[in-house]
């Protein structure tokens, strides 16, 4: 049996598979290697009678917890202070490719995380994805950040983050 950790890891991972298939669009989940960049959405469009991807991405570290609160019209998180200054220290790197968090967040109960029936597949609760644009914290273990519940991370709110890339209108 593999951890709730792991578990929660893998619900987030199923979750932004669901997202990209259903955006149509490409996504590469980690490597060989991991630096901080668990994923990398790509920008698919068409190209005459082809499809192709375009070099627009953004990549994303993603977590699932069951340790977030509704405060106001946002998710309240702590993330680790090293995870925050990961994200938080792409933004300052004017030409790099723009970096957000996704955010599982599920219920308190794991029982509730997944829900299995003969129609359908349901994983509770929803995604939600941020950039950071702050500095660095000194934090030693977490900084919370707050997640605009507008912010869920659905098929529609991917492309339209993948095509703001390929405008500018989303920088690093």
């Amino acid at each position: 049996m593999i951890t709730a950790e792991h578990a929660k890891e893998s619900l987030c991972r199923s979750y932004v598979i669901a997202v990209a298939s259903a955006a149509r669009q490409n996504l590469w989940l980690g490597g060989e290697h991991d630096y901080g960049v668990d994923g990398i959405f790509r920008l698919v469009e068409p190209r005459g009678d082809r499809l192709r991807e375009t070099g627009f991405s953004l990549d994303f570290q993603a977590k699932a917890s069951v340790d977030w609160n509704v405060s106001g019209e946002s998710i309240a998180y702590d993330l680790e202070a090293k995870n925050y200054n990961v994200l938080a220290e792409r933004a300052t790197q004017t030409r790099s490719t723009p970096f957000f968090l996704v955010l599982l967040c599920l219920p308190r109960e794991e029982k509730e995380w997944v829900q299995f029936t003969a129609d359908s597949l349901t994983v509770k609760r929803c995604a939600y994805y941020l950039q950071l644009s702050g500095g660095l914290t000194g934090n030693a273990a977490t900084c919370r950040v707050s997640i605009p519940q507008t912010n869920a991370l659905t098929p529609a709110s991917l492309t339209t983050l993948l095509e703001r890339v390929k405008s500018g209108a989303i920088q690093p």
